[in-house]
C-alpha cells in the first residue's frame, strides 16, 4: 500500500477544559466522596465525552454501517467518524498512517498532507521534512527550498503524500496471551483456547510545565480509538475499556484509552488518587477455535483538536477560601482563648473561694481566741517593760571602766589559750621548721672548704700516718702470713698435692713410705716459702684497701648526719617556747585592750539613733510605753474581731455563688471551642483542603495539560500562524496460520 487517500471532514474533540471549568465552579470544595468519580469523568472527557468517549454503538448500528461484514476501509471510516467530535475550520490536514506488525511495530510511516486553498490563491507554501513527497490528487507540481515546499496551486486544494521515519507521539503495543500464557502471534495463529488480546497505548510526548509554582512534566492528552473484527470463531467475548457489539455473522470491538493523562493530572495524597478512572489499555478475551485475526486500526486524535476555551481563572474563588480559612481560623482561635480565660477564671475563682474559706476560718479562730489574744499582749506588755529595763541596766555597764581584777582574769585566760595555740601551730609545723634547720647545716657541711672538707682531711692524715708506721705494718704481715700459712697447711686442701706427689716418687723407684714421707716434707718447705712470699705481697694490698675504704667520707658523713638531727630537735625547741611566751603576752594584752574597745562599741551601738529617731536604749524605752498604749486600746480590739466575723461570713456565702457562675460560664465557652474545632476539622477544614489540596490541583494539572494540547498540531511541520491539526491511523498485520 504505497499511497493512501481518504478524504474526511476534518473534525475534534468537544468538552475537555471548557468542562473542566464549569465542573469545577460547581462542585466546588464541598464535592461530597460519592459524587467524585462523577466529576471526574465531567471534568476529564466533558459532559459529552462522559457520556459516549467512543460512542461506539454508532460502529456498528449507525447510518453508515454495513449488513454483514465490515471492511477494512469502513472500520477505519467508522473509527474516525464516531469519535465525538466537530468541524473546525483549518488550513493544514495531516493524516499519519502507520503500518505496524502484529505486536504493534511500525514498519513503515506514510503522511497524508491536505492544504485547504479556501481563498483559491495560485499558489500554497508550507513546512515539511517528509521525504519522498509526490502529488497524490492531482497534477500540481511543487518547489522545495530546504523545509520550505511551495505548490503552484492554481485555485486547487493540494493533497500531497511523503515518508517518515520519526516516533510516534503515541505508540500501541498488542500482547497475545493463550489459557493464561503469553505467545507470539506466530504460536497463536491456528490455535485454540481461551485467548486475550492486550493492547497498550504509551504516551512519548512529555513536555515541562510549570505547576503550583514547580516545574513538571505532563503528556500532550491524546485519544486512542482500537477497533476490530472477530470472526464467527470467537466467542464468550467480553472487552475492558470497550464494547463488542453483534455485526451480521462477525463481532465489532472498539476499545479506547487516554494514554498519559492519569499520570498529567495525578498528585500523591490527593484525595482522587485512587478513584481516576482514564484508561490506557484494552483487552478483549474470548474462546477461539482456529485462531486467525485480520489486523487491528487504531486512530489517534492529537491534541490540537481539543477546543479551548482560554485560561481557568479561580481567583475569586481563592479570595474567598482564603478569606473563609482566615475566619474560620480566628472564630477557632477566640473559642479557644475564651475557654482558655474562662478555665484559668474558674481555676482562680476556686483559689480565691478556697482563700475566702481560709480567711473565714482564720477570722473564726480569732474570734474564737480574742480572749487569749487579750491575754497575751499584756504578756508582750510586761515583757517590753522588762526588755527596757534590761537594756537601761546595759547601757549603765557598758560605760564603766573595767576594775583590775577583771582586767587580770582577762589577761590570764588569754595567755593561757593564745599560749596553746602555739604550741599547737608549732607542733603543726614541727617537721617544716625541723628541715628547715636540716637544710641551713646542710648547706654549712656542704660548702667548698666547710666543715665536711675539714672532718675528712684531717681523718685521711691520721690513717696515712698510722699506715707510714713499723710497729702497724709488721703487725699487718703477722696476721697475713699466719692466714696464709694456715690456709696452705689445711690437710683437706694439702692431701691432694701431698698424694700426687708421693705417686710421682713411686714412679721414679722410691718405696712408698720413703716416697710419702718425702713428698710432706717437700710440701711444708713450698708453703712455708710461699707464706713468706705472700706476706710481702699482701702488707701492701691491705694498706692500699684501707686507703681505698675512704674513712675521711665515712666519718664525715656520720658528723653531718648527726649535726642535722641536733639542729632539729634544737630548732623545734626554741621554736615552740618563743612563740608559747611570744603568744601568751600578746594575746594576753590584746584581751584587755578588746574587752575596753567591745564596751565601747556596743555603748556607741545601742546609744547611737537611727533613722527613726531612736536608739536601741530609747526605742526599748518607746516600745515598752507603746506596749502600755495597746493594753488600754484591748476591749476596741475585741469589737473589732466581731464585726470582721460577720463580714467574713457574708464574703463566704457570695464567693461560693459566684464560683458556681463562673463554672456555668466555662462548661459553655468549652462546648463552643469543642463546636468550633468541629465546625473547623469536619466542614471548614475538609473544604479548604479539598479545594487547595485536591480540586485547585487538579484544575492546575489539567490546565497545564490543555496548554500542552494546544502546542501539539501537527506530526510533521507547518507555517507559522496556520491553524493545522493531525490524526494518527496505525494498522497492524493480520495472524493467519499458513
Amino acid at each position: 500500500m504505497s499511497k493512501i487517500s481518504i478524504d474526511k471532514k476534518k473534525k475534534y474533540i468537544t468538552g475537555g477544559v471548557t468542562a473542566v471549568a464549569i465542573s469545577v465552579a460547581a462542585c466546588g470544595a464541598g464535592m461530597v466522596a460519592e459524587k467524585k468519580q462523577e466529576v471526574l469523568n465531567d471534568t476529564l472527557y466533558g459532559v459529552n465525552m462522559s457520556e459516549a468517549a467512543v460512542n461506539v454503538e454508532n460502529v456498528a448500528t449507525g447510518t453508515d454501517a454495513v449488513s454483514d461484514t465490515v471492511s477494512e476501509e469502513e472500520l477505519i471510516d467508522k473509527l474516525s467518524a464516531n469519535v465525538n467530535v466537530k468541524e473546525k475550520d483549518i488550513y493544514k490536514d495531516e493524516t499519519v498512517y502507520a503500518f505496524a506488525d502484529a505486536s504493534g511495530k511500525p514498519k513503515e510511516i506514510l503522511v497524508n498532507e491536505v492544504l485547504k486553498n479556501t481563498d483559491g490563491k495560485a499558489v500554497l507554501t508550507d513546512k515539511t521534512d517528509l521525504k519522498d513527497i509526490e502529488n497524490i490528487k492531482g497534477d500540481e507540481t511543487f518547489a522545495q527550498d530546504g523545509d520550505t515546499i511551495t505548490w503552484q496551486a492554481a485555485g486547487n486544494d493540494i493533497t500531497y503524500q511523503g515518508r517518515s521515519d520519526k516516533e510516534l507521539p503515541v505508540n500501541v503495543s498488542l500482547s497475545y496471551y493463550l489459557d493464561g500464557s503469553k505467545v507470539t502471534p506466530e504460536q497463536l495463529a491456528g490455535a485454540s483456547g481461551r485467548v486475550k488480546i492486550r493492547i497498550d497505548y504509551t504516551n512519548n510526548a512529555a513536555v515541562t510545565k510549570e505547576i503550583n509554582g514547580h516545574k513538571e512534566d505532563v503528556y500532550v492528552p491524546f485519544i486512542a480509538v482500537t477497533g476490530m473484527v472477530l470472526p464467527e470463531n470467537f466467542t464468550n467475548v467480553t472487552v475492558t475499556n470497550g464494547k463488542c457489539m453483534a455485526q451480521g455473522e462477525s463481532n465489532i470491538v472498539v476499545g479506547f484509552g487516554m494514554p498519559g493523562l492519569k499520570d498529567s493530572i495525578k498528585s500523591d495524597g490527593s484525595d482522587f488518587s485512587e478513584e481516576l478512572n482514564i484508561p490506557d489499555y484494552v483487552e478483549v478475551e474470548a474462546d477461539v477455535v482456529d485462531f486467525a485475526l485480520d489486523m487491528t486500526a487504531t486512530v489517534v486524535l492529537d491534541g490540537s483538536a481539543m477546543n479551548i476555551a482560554g485560561e481557568l481563572d479561580m481567583s475569586a474563588l481563592d479570595d474567598v477560601v482564603a478569606s473563609l480559612s482566615d475566619a474560620t481560623a480566628q472564630l477557632v482561635d477566640g473559642s479557644g482563648q475564651l475557654s482558655e480565660g474562662t478555665a484559668t477564671l474558674l481555676e482562680k475563682m476556686s483559689e480565691f473561694n478556697l482563700g475566702v474559706g481560709t480567711l473565714k476560718s482564720g477570722i473564726d479562730s480569732l474570734s474564737e481566741k480574742s480572749d487569749t489574744l487579750i491575754t497575751g499582749l499584756g504578756t508582750i506588755d510586761a515583757s517590753a517593760q522588762s526588755i527596757s529595763n534590761a537594756i537601761a541596766y546595759l547601757d549603765a555597764s557598758l560605760n564603766t571602766a573595767m576594775t583590775e581584777e577583771a582586767k587580770k582574769a582577762a589577761y590570764d585566760q588569754a595567755y593561757a589559750q593564745a599560749s596553746a595555740a602555739a604550741v599547737g601551730t608549732i607542733d603543726a609545723q614541727a617537721e617544716t621548721i625541723a628541715n628547715n634547720a636540716a637544710e641551713t647545716v646542710k648547706t654549712t657541711f656542704t660548702a667548698e672548704g666547710g666543715t665536711y672538707d675539714t672532718i675528712k682531711s684531717s681523718v685521711d692524715t691520721t690513717i696515712a700516718s698510722m699506715l707510714a708506721n713499723e710497729q702497724t705494718q709488721a703487725a699487718i704481715a703477722s696476721d697475713v702470713q699466719s692466714a696464709v700459712a694456715g690456709a696452705v697447711s689445711s690437710s683437706d686442701k694439702t692431701a691432694v698435692i701431698v698424694g700426687a706427689l708421693t705417686q710421682t716418687y713411686v714412679q721414679a723407684g722410691m718405696d712408698p713410705q720413703t716416697a710419702n714421707a718425702q713428698a710432706l716434707s717437700d710440701v711444708q718447705a713450698l708453703a712455708a716459702a710461699a707464706g713468706n712470699a705472700a706476706a710481702s705481697t699482701t702488707v701492701a694490698d691491705v694498706q692500699s684497701s684501707i686507703m681505698a675504704a675512704d674513712m675521711g667520707t665515712v666519718v664525715a658523713t656520720t658528723c653531718e648526719q648527726v649535726a642535722i638531727e641536733t639542729a632539729k630537735q634544737t630548732a623545734v625547741a626554741v621554736a615552740k617556747q618563743t612563740a608559747e611566751t611570744a603568744a601568751g603576752q600578746a594575746a594576753g594584752a590584746a584581751a584587755i585592750q578588746g574587752v575596753e574597745s567591745a564596751k565601747s562599741q556596743i555603748a556607741t551601738q545601742i546609744e547611737a539613733v537611727q533613722a527613726n529617731g531612736y536608739s536601741l536604749v530609747t526605742g526599748s524605752a518607746a516600745l515598752a510605753q507603746g506596749t502600755g498604749n495597746v493594753q488600754s486600746a484591748l476591749p476596741l480590739l475585741k469589737d473589732g474581731i466581731a464585726a470582721l466575723k460577720s463580714g467574713a461570713s457574708t464574703l463566704s456565702n457570695g464567693s461560693t455563688l459566684l464560683v458556681d457562675g463562673v463554672s456555668t460560664l466555662n462548661d459553655g465557652a468549652t462546648t463552643l471551642k469543642d463546636g468550633m474545632a468541629a465546625y473547623d476539622t469536619e466542614a471548614i477544614s475538609k473544604i479548604i483542603n479539598s479545594y487547595n489540596g485536591d480540586v485547585k490541583s487538579l484544575v492546575d494539572r489539567l490546565s497545564a495539560v490543555a496548554t500542552a494540547s494546544t502546542e501539539y498540531d501537527t506530526f510533521t511541520m507547518h507555517e507559522e500562524g496556520v491553524a493545522a491539526t493531525t490524526k494518527f491511523i496505525i494498522k497492524t498485520e493480520e495472524i493467519k496460520a499458513e
